[in-house]
């Protein structure tokens, strides 16, 4: 990718990486918070899951080799960080945080 792109977009992609790194890092803490129940033991997962897949699928992003390679890739972090969004919104609901030990 880097071969079709100016500077200020390399610069642009870069520090995508590194906030989109910093997200998952603040994810794994805040599973790392969690309450650990049973039957939301599944959802916790599913959100680690998918914040760390947005990190990798983001960096794979960033070696395309094509306009068609990058959008395609780029597709699949914003699914990721869709189904990560939607575990988000049931959480606060359950009452899983333990909010003193989570510092966004």
């Amino acid at each position: 990718m880097k071969g079709i792109m100016t500077e200020d977009k390399i610069e642009f992609w870069e520090e995508m990486k590194k906030r989109i790194k910093q997200f998952a890092l603040r994810v794994i803490k805040l599973y790392q918070s969690l309450s650990k129940a049973g039957e939301a033991q599944e959802m916790e997962k599913q959100l680690l899951r998918s914040a760390t897949s947005v990190a990798a699928n983001y960096r794979a992003v960033c070696r395309t080799r094509s306009g068609r390679e990058l959008y395609s890739k780029l597709c699949i972090v914003v699914e990721e960080a869709e189904e990560r969004s939607s575990g988000w919104n049931f959480l606060p609901r359950l009452t899983l945080l333990n909010w003193i030990n989570f510092n966004p």
